[in-house]
């Protein structure tokens, strides 16, 4: 792991004031003083990353038995392009931490010349097999001109990187003036995570969080920020609710009759969960930004 001090500079917005969070699974989050933005002050190496994010770990191993994991990403896939297909003409379209590509799929079967970059060299094969271009590695090293693409999307990827704000200097990089970037993420400020922020403080269990996957704890406010920063105009915000599987029994639902705490945690939460996109305060949201001139 890295020997970042807690109080390390802000990677977003180069403050150096930071406070204590939350603890799990050994890694430790802390909060900028300034921007507000919660991230991992203990983050893993490079190599440590490039091990995690394999199948012989079992991160995002699920795809290769198909099925509902596989069918419920490709629904996912969908909801995403609608979202920007309503926003942007078919054009080029780069897909930042595309998994086995099944977004890229979506863009190439409605005419888009689409392609995609994953750390995950299995899933990156995945994609592959299925005649996608999709490169493994970092957006940052793609040999892809600057100002020739139309969209950049970050599905559930920008939490996972090192560097936000680097990753969206890119992005506006890589962008056409008048480009958009679509980022989803889990969204810290919303009506699940708040109210269920306290009793994971006093009980240290909080399903929200995920070290050392997500290195990064975006809100609405926090991410809207960050773009803004690295040239963006927000256009438009999309609350969501993640999985009830996922969120309320990341060991799945069998596990809950094995833990009755548990089970009252998810149950006494659940209905922030459901309500939480209907009052604009969902557990993940979705940004569609324009890059600026």
């Amino acid at each position: 792991m890295s020997d970042e001090p807690a109080g390390a500079s802000c990677p977003a917005c180069g403050a150096a004031g930071a406070y204590p969070f939350f603890r799990k699974n050994g890694y430790d989050l802390v909060r900028c003083e300034d921007c507000r933005l919660v991230r991992v002050a203990n983050p893993p190496g490079p190599e440590e990353l490039a091990r995690f994010y394999s199948f012989a770990s079992g991160y995002g191993v699920e795809v290769l038995t198909g099925g509902a994991s596989a069918a419920w990403l490709k629904r996912v896939a969908a909801y995403h392009f609608a979202i920007v297909s309503a926003e942007q003409a078919p054009g080029r379209l780069l897909d930042v931490g595309c998994g086995p590509g099944y977004f890229v799929a979506e863009a190439v079967r409605h005419g888009w010349e689409a392609s995609g970059v994953d750390l995950n060299g299995d899933s990156v094969e995945l994609a592959r097999a299925q005649g996608l271009h999709v490169d493994q590695g970092h957006m940052e090293t793609l040999e892809t001109d600057d100002g020739s693409l139309d969209v950049v999307a970050l599905w559930d990827s920008i939490e996972h990187g090192r560097d936000p704000r680097a990753t969206l200097t890119a992005v506006h990089r890589l962008l056409r003036p008048g480009g958009l970037a679509a980022v989803s993420t889990p969204n810290l400020g919303g009506l699940y995570p708040l109210l269920s922020y306290p009793v994971g403080r006093l009980t240290g269990y909080w399903t929200h969080p995920e070290p050392p996957a997500h290195l990064f704890q975006f809100s609405s406010s926090t991410l809207a920020s960050l773009l803004e920063r690295t040239g963006f105009r927000v256009r438009r915000v999309v609350h969501d609710r993640s999985p009830l599987k996922y969120t309320l029994a990341p060991g799945g639902f069998r596990a809950l009759v094995r833990h009755p705490a548990r089970a009252l945690y998810a149950a006494a939460f659940l209905p922030a969960l459901l309500l939480g996109p209907t009052v604009r305060a969902g557990d993940a949201v979705t940004v569609i930004a324009e890059r600026g001139a």
